[in-house]
């Protein structure tokens, strides 16, 4: 309804997705959209290899394996990311990889901490994209 009275103010023949300053703020938007799922995945990329070091560093060992498939599959969505820019679905992946990421601690012995990454860092994310 209020969408109907703010067109009657237009010419019949304008349709705001045409004109320049919706597209500059559409363009702004997905930049800025973009801009957080790379800091979030570069972050994601950065807590495994943290704890990767510190488990090879103070030699325990029997979680590395844990911590090199979350860095692996993390650093594959980045590069996806970086390459395809597409921000719909890596918002779609994003709630994925929690799901993945609840899973892994469940099934996984002492993931928790890859857990909590995931958790933590997606959900806020994926909210922040669809508000």
């Amino acid at each position: 309804m209020f969408s109907k009275e703010i067109r009657s103010l237009f010419p019949p023949d304008f349709t705001y997705w045409k004109a320049s300053w919706y597209k500059h703020l559409s363009e702004e938007r997905d930049r800025f959209h973009f801009n957080v799922l790379v800091a979030a995945y570069i972050i994601a990329m950065a807590i495994p290899l943290a704890l990767l070091l510190h488990g090879v560093i103070s030699g325990h060992d029997e979680l590395l394996i844990n911590y090199v498939i979350a860095l692996i599959c993390m650093s594959c969505l980045t590069i996806y990311l970086l390459i395809r820019r597409n921000v719909r679905i890596m918002a779609s992946v994003s709630l994925a990889v929690c799901a993945v990421g609840f899973c892994c601690a469940v099934l996984l012995p002492g993931s928790q901490s890859i857990y909590f990454l995931m958790f933590f860092a997606f959900p806020q994310l994926a909210i922040l994209l669809v508000g």
